[in-house]
């Protein structure tokens, strides 16, 4: 027979079994959660902050250049280098956006614009000339504006149409575009982008920072607000004129980059003024892509190789290449200046090229004194022209020639300049097609074969 417990004691025993839960619930939280040190107490678990990584600079100058597009004070807080390539999207982009940040930072802003076409492609070399001609007579943004809209690449006659809107005479601006020097200033812009790698493509620089395509406009205001925070910071210490210089002291060096191609080194071109081209002897279409001027003597042997040369190259491109002959006997052999005269009073009977071709074939003729009986076979007059050789009739005119080219460094001959490209000599035919290519792409014309 089993017995009750008192009442107190079945509470008592209660009590225990709830200190013994307790007890082993505490034990098993411990070795879950481990036991805190009693020399350091546990605290709330605070966000890691990280260290903001450091701004990535070059040191790019902004020194005042006349030949380059530039918009704003010199001394401006934001101070934006843009690599234009005028025929790609995110250039058109970047110039819809312009305005608004014009806008938003009155005064802040200076913009310079670098030509950076396409190599060996389409129109983009020709119409960064035409920009930098249009920046020579004062018109380059309103140039720029008719370009961006413009909905296909525009041609030669449609670049100088485009000038007429802005108020520049297109005879004027022709002419600007026919000058070698603004080939030089596009070869320079390039040679810089290559040096980032970046030739062709579209790019910005704020105040150095680089910023790649695509453009919105969101992430252009948050560079520039950042940079004119910065910039704001510095003016406390520094003049305006000093805070660009505090900049670059953080900034990294540019980089050398690899060797520039050939097509952009641009060192060999010279400036034939147009004077010197009046009256001279000229076959070939008017508006060809292509002006070669060649100073040559008849009774030279290197001067007869690049007689065929140039021949090759007429016949290959007959509509592309409009060709000068130049005067320069270099008195070698004794009849040196005569087959010149000679030549020119073909000219003004209008027999010059038939009388050109026999001169340069029949080379052996001429040395052996035979040079009237070759004007003869092209029907010209051989007791007339005996006569006027005999009287130096045409001397002061081969001499004019001569001088011509010694007033712009011609010293030997045979001497072609094609679009100004200065090549002295007789290049190998692989040689001089691939120059002929280039200028094509550089006038507009680009050859699918180049590069």
């Amino acid at each position: 027979m089993k017995t009750a417990l008192p009442f107190f004691a079945m509470d008592r025993i209660k009590k225990l079994q709830r200190s013994v839960l307790y007890i082993f619930s505490s034990i098993s939280i411990l070795f879950m959660t481990g036991c805190p040190s009693k020399t350091q107490p546990t605290r709330p678990n605070k966000p890691v902050t990280r260290a903001k990584a450091p701004v990535k600079r070059y040191q790019i100058s902004v020194a005042h250049t006349p030949w380059r597009p530039t918009r704003g004070a010199q001394h401006a807080p934001l101070q934006i280098v843009e690599l234009l390539n005028p025929l790609d999207a995110q250039t058109r982009r970047l110039h819809k956006l312009r305005p608004l940040l014009w806008h938003r930072f009155p005064g802040a802003i200076r913009w310079q614009v670098q030509l950076n076409p396409t190599l060996g492609k389409d129109r983009g070399y020709l119409i960064s000339r035409a920009l930098l001609v249009a920046k020579r007579l004062g018109v380059f943004w309103p140039y720029l504006s008719l370009l961006m809209r413009a909905k296909t690449s525009p041609t030669f006659e449609q670049l100088c149409a485009l000038a007429k809107q802005t108020g520049v005479d297109p005879q004027r601006f022709e002419i600007g575009l026919q000058v070698p020097t603004f080939k030089i200033l596009v070869d320079r812009d390039m040679r810089w982008a290559h040096r980032f790698g970046l030739l062709g493509r579209s790019y910005l620089f704020v105040n150095g920072r680089p910023l790649a395509p695509p453009y919105t406009q969101k992430r252009l205001l948050a560079l520039l607000k950042d940079e004119r925070t910065r910039v704001q910071k510095l003016l406390q210490n520094n003049t305006p004129k000093q805070v660009y210089g505090q900049l670059m002291k953080t900034a990294q060096a540019l980089p050398k980059g690899t060797r520039p191609p050939a097509a952009i080194l641009g060192r060999r071109y010279m400036r034939v003024p147009f004077g010197h081209l009046e009256g001279t002897p000229m076959r070939g279409p008017g508006d060809a892509p292509i002006r070669i001027i060649e100073y040559s003597d008849f009774t030279c042997v290197p001067c007869r190789k690049a007689y065929f040369l140039l021949h090759h190259t007429l016949k290959t491109y007959p509509d592309k290449v409009k060709f000068y002959f130049k005067y320069y006997p270099i008195g070698v052999h004794k009849e040196s200046y005569r087959v010149s005269e000679l030549a020119a009073a073909a000219q003004d009977r209008r027999k010059f090229w038939p009388l050109y071709d026999l001169l340069f074939q029949k080379q052996k003729q001429v040395f052996q004194g035979r040079m009237l009986d070759l004007a003869q076979q092209v029907g010209l007059d051989k007791t007339w022209l005996a006569g006027e050789l005999d009287r130096r009739s045409y001397r002061r005119r081969v001499l004019k020639n001569r001088a011509h080219g010694q007033t712009i460094g011609i010293r030997g001959v045979p001497m072609i300049i094609l679009n100004g490209y200065r090549i002295p000599g007789v290049p190998p035919r692989k040689v001089f097609l691939r120059i002929l290519k280039r200028e094509m792409w550089k006038s507009g014309v680009p050859d699918p074969a180049y590069p």
